[in-house]
C-alpha cells in the first residue's frame, strides 16, 4: 500500500504593460490550488485498485477600480482506478471519477467521467 500526494499552487495576473515606461497595470489577479490525494493497493486479487480525492479552487478578482472578487470556482471529485496486468507487457486501466463544480457555491454542476484505456509496453 502506499499514498501519492500532489499539491500545485498556480497565480497568474493579467493587465496592460506599457513599452515605453517598462510598467505594467494589474487589472485582474488569479490564484488557484490543486490538491490530490491518493491511496494504492496493490495485489487484490491480482489487480492494483486506487482510491483519491482532487480538489481544485480558484479565485479570481478584478482589481479596476478597486479589488473586487469575480469568481470562487470549486471542484471536487473522488476517483477509482483498477489496473489490472492482462498478460506481461500489457496493461489494462479502468478509471471512474464523479465531479462536482460550483462558482460562488452556486450553479452546481455534477458530471462524471471514466477512462479505459489498454496499455502495450514495448
Amino acid at each position: 500500500m502506499s499514498l501519492n500526494n500532489i499539491y500545485q499552487w498556480e497565480k497568474e495576473d493579467n493587465g496592460t504593460f506599457f513599452k515605453q515606461s517598462f510598467t505594467q497595470q494589474v487589472t485582474k489577479d488569479l490564484s488557484a490550488h490543486f490538491i490530490s490525494v491518493t491511496l494504492n493497493h496493490n495485489d487484490v486479487l491480482g489487480l492494483t485498485i486506487s482510491t483519491g480525492i482532487s480538489l481544485f479552487l480558484r479565485d479570481e478578482f478584478n482589481l479596476v477600480p478597486e479589488k473586487r472578487k469575480v469568481r470562487e470556482f470549486r471542484s471536487i471529485s473522488p476517483r477509482l482506478t483498477v489496473t489490472y496486468p492482462a498478460r506481461k507487457k500489457l496493461m489494462l486501466y479502468m478509471t471512474y471519477a464523479p465531479n462536482r463544480t460550483s462558482d460562488f457555491g452556486r450553479d452546481i454542476q455534477h458530471f462524471t467521467s471514466g477512462n479505459i484505456k489498454l496499455q502495450y509496453n514495448f
